[in-house]
Formats: structure tokens, C-alpha cells, sequence
């Protein structure tokens, strides 16, 4: 089927990762139903207003909303919707929200006989070092994650806790193909369309590639505790691909860790941004502040088996120069959209 002739629910449509795969599947020529609550849903259909083939609609809850306008509608769900990593979070329902938001969508999806979904992971859910199978996940229990109090631990419990929920749905329903794509840390431009998102000043919409745009706050950058990255590109791209990947039922499960081969160099990234876009050198970390990364020692991923069954190729990935360039270019339209309304902007200080 072409895409002009599939229909597709992403949830959690109106934030960094679900935009883009949006804004991706839009481009691509399919129609989509973007999935927010509460005024994301007007910000959302701005974003995309352009695109007759996008409709914005409200599901008030992920884990209990009715998806009834799925049913003989739409042919494929991507499941982007879940909690951030924060230390500001009721960490209990978070893990909870985490499994049941999944498990609801999956069971909606096939009420309306929806037969393929595509889920997004996080390469959290995984060990630290690898090894990075479908079957590979990070050593912690659910109540380990709650008494440690550590936000990273407790998303990665999230992640993995859902992913072993997933997976164990589609065991039950055969005739479902599901993909679950687990991205590293995701950096890099935000989707065409994202400050109708974020009509007012809000790092915390950023998500991970907040930590891209720190840089530009002088003596004040955050930076991230992972050295390996992906592209926001590349996500969507492995999202959209898996929906006309070879089924479960030939290749196995279809859980795929995703990351570029390459470590990323914030401070190469400094020293970027200040060469070829000169005119935001005042505003730049100084160089010394980035962490420089000891050689990883992380196991690589199985990029064969991402080609061959997914279809994204190692060679196609976004390098680390074009994820910061073009990320930074982007973050540039969001903050002129914000000054054209008169709004201060004093650069991206804490991710609230």
C-alpha cells in the first residue's frame, strides 16, 4: 500500500519526537491524526495546518482515552506518547502510565483492527554497555527502581517495563506486527512547524535536544550523562520504515536499539557552531565546559540486522556536524517567533 493510501494515529504528537515523525509521515504523503490533550491540540493543528491530510485530536488520557475514531479509519498506529525523564515527576505513576498508556493503545488499536503499531523505546531500556538483542534488557526490578530514587534508573524501568509489556501483548495477538524502536539520546533540529508548539517560552518542550541548544547559553550549559547519540532524522525515519518492515512473524520480535556509531562531541559542536554560524559566537559555552568522552565502551549495535529487517542503513545516518548545524539553525526560528511577539528570551536555562 503507498503511503498516500495509509492513514496513521501518532501519539504524543505534539512533542519533539512525535512532531517530527508527524511533520516525516506528512512530507512522506500519508495522512495523519496527531494525538495531544488540552491546548496542544489547537498548537498541533497550527503546526501542521499546512497539510490538508493532518487532523489533531484530543485524548484526554493516553492509558484510558477512547481511540473509537481509529476503527475502519486508520490503518497503523506509532505510539510516541510517554513521561520524561525528570526528577519533577510522580515517579510511581510515571512507571505506571508508562505500561498501562502502552498496553491501552495496543489493546484500542486492535479493537479497531489496527494490525500494525510501532512503538517508541529508549535504548535505556537496555544495558548500559550492551549487549543490544531483542531480548536484552537493563537489570532492575520495578521496586528497585522506586527505592532509588534516581530519575535515570527509574526511566529506564519505564522503558523496559513497557517494552516486556509490548512485547508480550503481541505474543498474545499474532495477527498484530509490532515494532518497537529504541533511540540513545535524541538530538537535532525540531520539526518544521514547532513554534505554533510552543506559542510561549518553553525549554522543557524540547526534550532531549535542549541539551543542543544549552550551548548557547554562556556560562550556563547542561549537558547530557550519555556520550552516544542519534539523530531526531534518523528516528523518524526508522518509525516510518517500520511500517512497511517484514512482519514479526518472519523476522522475530522487532525490537530495535538505534544509535549512531559515532560518540557525540559537544565540544567539537561548540567549535561548529562558532565557525559557520559566527553571528552566535557571543553566546556560546566556553569550550572547556563540554565533557570530552573516554572511549566508549559500549558494545556496537547490530547494524546488519537493522538493514536487513528494519531497512535503515548504518551508512545513511546523520553525521554529528549536521545534527548540531541544523539543529541550531532550527532552534533559531523558534526563538525569532517568540521576540517577534515581544517575549524575552534569555537563552535555554533549565529545561522547565
Amino acid at each position: 500500500m503507498s503511503p498516500t493510501q495509509q492513514a496513521i494515529v501518532v501519539t504524543g504528537a505534539s512533542g519533539y519526537v512525535g512532531s517530527y515523525i508527524t511533520y516525516q509521515l506528512l512530507e512522506d504523503g500519508y495522512k495523519v491524526k496527531g494525538v495531544a490533550r488540552g491546548e496542544k491540540v489547537s498548537f498541533l493543528q497550527n503546526a501542521f495546518a499546512r497539510y490538508p491530510a493532518f487532523e489533531a485530536v484530543e485524548i484526554t488520557d493516553i492509558a484510558s482515552g477512547d481511540f473509537s475514531f481509529m476503527k475502519g479509519r486508520m490503518d497503523a498506529v506509532i505510539h510516541c506518547a510517554a513521561p520524561m525523564i525528570s526528577d519533577k515527576v510522580d515517579h510511581e505513576a510515571a512507571l505506571k502510565g508508562a505500561i498501562g498508556g502502552s498496553l491501552h493503545v495496543l489493546e484500542q488499536a486492535k479493537d479497531a483492527g489496527i494490525q500494525k503499531v510501532v512503538v517508541t523505546g529508549s535504548l535505556a531500556s537496555f544495558p548500559r554497555f550492551g549487549p543490544y538483542g531483542p531480548n536484552d534488557y537493563f537489570a532492575v526490578t520495578i521496586e528497585e527502581a522506586k527505592n532509588s530514587g534516581n530519575p535515570g534508573v527509574i526511566y529506564s524501568a519505564e522503558k523496559k517495563f513497557a517494552e516486556i509489556a509490548v512485547l508480550e501483548f503481541a505474543d498474545k495477538h499474532p495477527e498484530m506486527d509490532v515494532t518497537i524502536i529504541c533511540p540513545t539520546f535524541v538530538v537535532g533540529p525540531v520539526a518544521p512547524g514547532f513554534e505554533h508548539l510552543v506559542p510561549t517560552v518553553n525549554f522543557r518542550a524540547f526534550s532531549s535536544t535542549f541539551y543542543l541548544y544549552s550551548l548557547l547559553n554562556g556560562p550556563n550549559p547542561r549537558f547530557p550523562m550519555a556520550d552516544s547519540f542519534i539523530d531526531i532524522r534518523d528516528v523518524a525515519r526508522a518509525h516510518i520504515l517500520a511500517l512497511n518492515s517484514q512482519p514479526s512473524s518472519v523476522v522475530g520480535r522487532k525490537r530495535f536499539a538505534l544509535k549512531n556509531p559515532d560518540q557525540s562531541n559537544f565540544r567539537q559542536a561548540i567549535e561548529l557552531i562558532a565557525a559557520e554560524r559566527p553571528h552566535l559566537k557571543d553566546r556560546l559555552s566556553p569550550l572547556l565546559s563540554a565533557p570530552k568522552w573516554p572511549e566508549s565502551k559500549a558494545e556496537p549495535i547490530d547494524y546488519a540486522r537493522m538493514e536487513r529487517d528494519l531497512g535503515l542503513t548504518r551508512g545513511s545516518l546523520t553525521s554529528w556536524t549536521d545534527t548540531v548545524l541544523d539543529g541550531i539553525d532550527s532552534f533559531m526560528v523558534v526563538e525569532n517567533s517568540w521576540k517577534a511577539k515581544g517575549l524575552k528570551v534569555t537563552g535555554p536555562v533549565e529545561m522547565v
